[in-house]
């Protein structure tokens, strides 16, 4: 290629949710987390050509080199939201690069999907933002990729093997005496550097408490106790407002501050996420108290082994999922969520999110608990997007599943909480911040539900 041609790599994983919430192993939940967060963060920066402008990734610290001006043979972009872009000097570069990460991932990460897009352009000839720049086109060829994946077909075995105890396909080892196959193993063998991970990004806030490494930490006893809440949030959306970082840099001359302006956004959408779950994990911690000789967390969870209710699994962008006690889900999501709403991005508006919380039994399957969640928030991405036209508006929607098998979450609603005349008894979803006045909202379910747990007169 001739000076100022380069070319625009765009990554992203598929199938994560299958991935990361498949099994009830809480190990493997964290691990597969880690690693997918690998292929867009560690794995993507060590993949690269040795001059780039990475400094730091966790930290988001970024040398200020610029590709035009630097001879940089790569330029991160941003790393946000799943997905990665990545300029190069040369297309050679890029390739080689591709090669490296997805040797990576097939090694370290097996069973994970990866989908890369290359875009050749020339620098001054070419808009990379605005509604048809090179940006959106990458973006585009990425989504059609993801779309119509290439199934693999994994080796089922020769000879006499034995069954991985989780998926069924053939075991490489065992794991605690269990048959293992190799993608569960790579998913443990991940859980310790994970662990780690999040005890150095919130060592300071535990004040001495710890996390817990599997879901017998959070009981099993019969009761109350015996139900997590299952917590899944996501930004409102960010992909429209990434969009209009691209609208205002339609032109070739705006490449530059296309490229400042989205990596300042993404950076401060993961500023505002850790923030929040610092915040959330400090609120927890502040909640501890000791009462007739047991130390209670909100006057109510025993804690157990020093370690606190509560377990992060994706978190570090726009979406975050935890997993807590049952009694305390409610009460941290509408935390995260105000404080995460409360915090301005880069692009000058505040970070407005949803919420969805499924109320559980400890041994019910995590991958339909959190479908459930998901579920939960779609219907308050429904609700904003009724009441808020501009997504400027932060919500929740949660629900108990207190018996086995749950129908979806539309039938349950239509069934049970609809009435001929007066219509829907439901008043989930809720805004986390609302206006004066309005009822649909967690103040006003929070008074209620004080005023039933303190016998109140009507």
């Amino acid at each position: 290629m001739s000076a100022g041609e380069y070319t625009l790599t765009a990554v992203d994983t598929a199938g994560i949710q299958h991935y990361i919430f498949g099994t009830n192993n809480l190990r493997q939940n964290v691990g597969a987390s880690y690693l997918v967060d690998c292929v867009t963060g560690k794995w993507m920066v060590e993949a690269l050509p040795p001059r780039h402008n990475v400094v730091d990734f966790d930290s988001g610290s970024f040398s200020g080199q610029q590709i035009e001006a630097d001879e940089l043979d790569a330029e991160v972009i941003y790393s946000g939201g799943g997905n990665a872009f990545v300029l190069f000097a040369q297309r050679e570069l890029a390739l080689e690069f591709a090669r490296r990460l997805t040797r990576r991932v097939v090694l370290d990460a097996p069973g994970l999907q990866v989908v890369i897009a290359h875009r050749d352009f020339g620098w001054s000839a070419a808009p990379l933002g605005g509604p048809t720049g090179v940006m959106r086109q990458a973006a585009d060829l990425l989504r059609a990729r993801k779309a119509s994946p290439r199934e693999s077909v994994p080796l089922l075995g020769l000879s006499v093997t034995a069954a991985c105890t989780y998926t069924g396909l053939p075991a490489v080892g065992t794991d605690d005496r269990r048959p293992i196959g190799v993608e569960p193993q790579a998913k443990v063998k991940a859980w310790p550097e994970a662990h780690h991970r999040l005890l150095c990004l919130v060592d300071h806030d535990l004040r001495g408490y710890d996390i817990p490494t599997d879901f017998d930490d959070f009981g099993r006893t019969r009761g109350e106790s015996s139900y997590v809440a299952v917590v899944h949030t996501d930004g409102n959306a960010m992909s429209l407002r990434v969009q209009r970082v691209a609208d205002r840099h339609p032109s070739v001359r705006d490449n530059r501050a296309y490229v400042l302006a989205m990596r300042a956004f993404s950076m401060s959408v993961r500023r505002a996420a850790v923030s929040a779950l610092r915040a959330t994990v400090a609120k927890l911690v502040e909640s501890v108290s000791r009462e007739d000789g047991k130390t209670l967390v909100g006057r109510v969870v025993e804690l157990r082994d020093n370690k606190l209710p509560f377990r992060p699994i994706v978190f570090g962008g726009d979406d975050l999922t935890f997993v807590c006690d049952g009694r305390l889900g409610l009460a941290l999501a509408a935390h995260y969520l105000k404080h995460f709403s409360e915090q301005e991005l880069a692009d000058g508006r505040c970070a407005h999110c949803r919420a969805g919380v499924a109320v559980v039994k400890t041994h019910y399957p995590f991958s339909r608990a959190f479908d459930l969640a998901a579920a939960l928030c779609q219907s308050a991405r429904d609700y904003i997007g009724d009441h808020a036209p501009d997504r400027e508006l932060t919500a929740m929607d949660w629900h108990f599943a207190v018996g086995g098998l749950v129908r979806k979450l539309e039938e349950v609603r239509a069934e049970d909480y609809r009435v001929p005349r007066e219509g829907s008894l439901c008043m989930r979803p809720v805004r986390i911040s609302a206006p004066r006045g309005d009822w649909r909202s967690w103040e006003t379910f929070t008074r209620i539900a004080r005023e039933f747990q303190g016998g109140a007169e009507w």
